[in-house]
């Protein structure tokens, strides 16, 4: 557990310091909980290699006895390889106070504060990844701005159908999921960057499978959502019933696991179906989560989940909700095997004399973690889209 060298704190007290504090924020971390851990040992480069096991289609019609079969009609078990490569994460602390870095390592609350400062931004990473790589599903459920098609023709960045006769750049910021196992890019979702309405073309980012003719997908973008199109018992019943539609694996227990903004169960509040049948979990399995069990869903409730604008940018302050709903075997997290815990982490200790830290008044603590995350199956990520009821609150 690499740290910097520093003459009056013993190499025992930092390795329990950092062992203690990497046990609070495990019990605050979600990310690697429900995920297909990897970890990148040395000479492994930088980017992993992951299979994506998918579903096979279904064969719908009896085969006549003595036909030759083309190796083309076989389905793959897997149908690409996923790349990930570990990004790195990483926030620094300093202390101007006069006192020595041991007396520091041994108070407890400075301890907590920074797990609870990593584990959140690595769950934010995650609520991130899954809101923009699974299948967008409207809480309002408008035809006009969320359609299912097979495209007319394809190149790795676009997408040709003559059925999107609506105006220059009525799609961009939408996102394009391949929903049924029959053709490539299965499984994948991309985000529309341009629609180009003379000749009814989508620009996306690239496809690590061309689509084809035999691709059935599902478009969808964030204009025309509003506040008022709160979330509810309704719709995540819709969510529900999509996942079974798509065969989603479960987790133990039979269950899907999601993630809602505070804000959105305050909404839920006032559904009376919601409230009959939820059932509030005390256990604090998820430190950092209110944990609400309703339906075959656990759902954790956190302070920021992802938000956007309608034209599919991040922000602090979109009107856009994107509350991702997923099951097993859905993304993958790869952490760099050097360092430590479930999200590969660094600890790096300074007090020594330098350009901000002459009078030896201040502590400088670091963490670093390379971590990279990514979906494999995207329809196994129901990304619901909703309003909520403003909090006149930025945090």
């Amino acid at each position: 557990m690499a740290a910097t060298t520093v003459t009056n704190v013993t190499t025992s007290i930092r390795t329990k310091w950092e062992t203690d504090l990497l046990a609070i924020a495990d019990g605050m971390l979600v990310a690697d909980k429900f995920s297909n851990t990897k970890v990148m040992g040395r000479g492994a480069g930088d980017t992993l290699k992951v299979n994506r096991l998918l579903r096979a289609a279904t064969t719908t019609s009896a085969a006549t006895p003595g036909t030759l079969v083309a190796g083309s009609s076989a389905s793959n078990l897997v149908s690409n390889v996923v790349n990930i490569t570990p990004t790195m994460w990483q926030s620094h602390f300093g202390f101007n106070d006069d006192v020595t870095l041991e007396s520091f390592l041994k108070d407890k609350d400075f301890q907590k504060t920074i797990a609870q400062q990593m584990a959140n931004s690595l769950d934010y990473q995650l609520m991130k990844v899954l809101a923009t790589q699974g299948l967008r599903h409207r809480v309002d459920k408008d035809g006009t701005y969320q359609k299912a098609f097979t495209p007319d023709s394809a190149t790795s960045t676009t997408i040709v159908e003559a059925d999107f006769t609506e105006a220059d750049d009525f799609w961009n910021g939408g996102f394009v999921t391949v929903t049924a196992p029959n053709g490539p890019g299965y499984d994948e979702t991309q985000k529309v960057s341009d629609f180009t309405a003379s000749s009814d073309t989508l620009t996306t980012a690239a496809w690590a499978n061309t689509l084809s003719t035999a691709s059935d997908a599902r478009l969808t973008v964030g204009t025309g959502i509003v506040a008022g199109d709160k979330i509810t018992s309704d719709a995540l019943i819709d969510v529900a019933g999509l996942h079974r539609k798509l065969e989603t694996d479960k987790f133990p227990g039979g269950v899907l696991h999601g993630f809602l903004d505070a804000a959105q169960e305050a909404d839920l509040w006032i559904d009376t179906d919601f409230i009959n049948n939820a059932n509030y979990d005390a256990s604090q399995r998820y430190a950092n989560y209110r944990l609400v069990r309703w339906l075959d869903m656990e759902l954790l409730v956190s302070s920021n989940i992802y938000r956007e604008s309608v034209a599919g940018a991040e922000s602090t302050t979109g009107v856009v909700y994107v509350a991702p709903i997923f099951g097993a075997n859905s993304y993958c997290l790869v952490k760099w095997g050097m360092g430590q815990g479930g999200y590969g982490v660094k600890f790096y200790f300074v007090n020594e004399p330098d350009s901000a830290n002459l009078t030896l008044n201040a502590t400088y603590i670091s963490w670093k973690a390379y971590t990279g995350m990514k979906v494999l199956r995207a329809t196994s990520v129901i990304d619901l889209m909703t309003g909520a009821t403003d909090q006149a609150l930025i945090i």
